[in-house]
């Protein structure tokens, strides 16, 4: 598990712009770009950070190569990206073929394609710190280990640990028992992996935000949003909230 291209990646503050956040995208890049036109995204000057798990399940994922390409993306990695970073080709064409895990869309991919969205999925990192007006915030794509600070962590991810690194990639002991104990030695921890179809859950300074269709909100502005509709709030909004697309992702998880 986990190609270590760089572990960890540090992201000085944006001094001319907004900074935003989103959950778990899975494909469903056009619903995104409804997001970021809802929120006026500005392209020259805002930035937009991805809390992992890219791809699988929606109907765009082979697009991420171009999404990536994109100046303002700043994406980590997370289980689903890790799984593609990894595998084989022959095996990741046999578990496409039934799609497994929402692979599906990987039996559309030539060889070539599907090779250089392997390369860059494997080069993300599997965490960063973002510089913000309201201090420093942390992204990760499941969770910190209950009871360990920011600083131990990141030491230990670039480090190799396996137990951090499935941590940061799969873990939810810290929602699974509704632990609000926050992790110190970081102002804010913006996670994503398990659904959370009512919004944004707080616990301590986690917040737990992903919608199925990855839906977002914005890490340093007024956290507004709006019932229905595409929204991306700042990651260091007083109360960050969103309720972005639920009739959208509800319909898909029905599907």
């Amino acid at each position: 598990m986990c190609n270590k291209h760089h572990t960890v990646k540090k992201v000085p503050r944006n001094q001319t712009g907004r900074d935003f956040v989103v959950g778990d995208v899975h494909g469903a890049f056009e619903t995104l770009k409804g997001a970021m036109r809802h929120a006026h995204f500005d392209i020259t000057k805002d930035r937009l950070f991805v809390v992992g798990d890219l791809v699988d399940r929606g109907p765009g994922s082979e697009r991420v190569l171009e999404f990536l390409a994109q100046p303002y993306v700043h994406a980590i990695r997370g289980n689903h990206d890790d799984d593609i970073a990894n595998l084989g080709l022959d095996e990741l064409k046999l578990l496409g073929s039934v799609n497994w895990n929402g692979m599906g869309w990987i039996s559309d991919v030539s060889d070539d394609r599907l090779l250089a969205i392997k390369d860059a999925l494997s080069r993300l990192p599997i965490a960063m710190e973002v510089d913000t007006s309201r201090g420093r915030v942390g992204l990760v794509h499941a969770e910190v280990p209950i009871g360990m600070d920011w600083h131990t962590f990141t030491t230990r991810l670039e480090a190799g640990d396996v137990d951090c690194i499935n941590s940061a990639l799969t873990g939810r002991d810290r929602l699974q028992r509704q632990n609000a104990s926050g992790v110190a030695g970081i102002d804010r921890l913006f996670v994503g992996h398990t659904i959370q179809w009512d919004g944004v859950h707080q616990l301590g300074n986690v917040y737990v935000h992903r919608h199925r269709c990855g839906v977002s909100r914005d890490i340093q502005g007024d956290g507004r949003s709006h019932h229905g509709q595409p929204d991306l709030p700042h990651i260091s909004a007083r109360e960050p909230s969103c309720r972005s697309c639920e009739r959208h992702c509800r319909r898909r998880r029905n599907s």
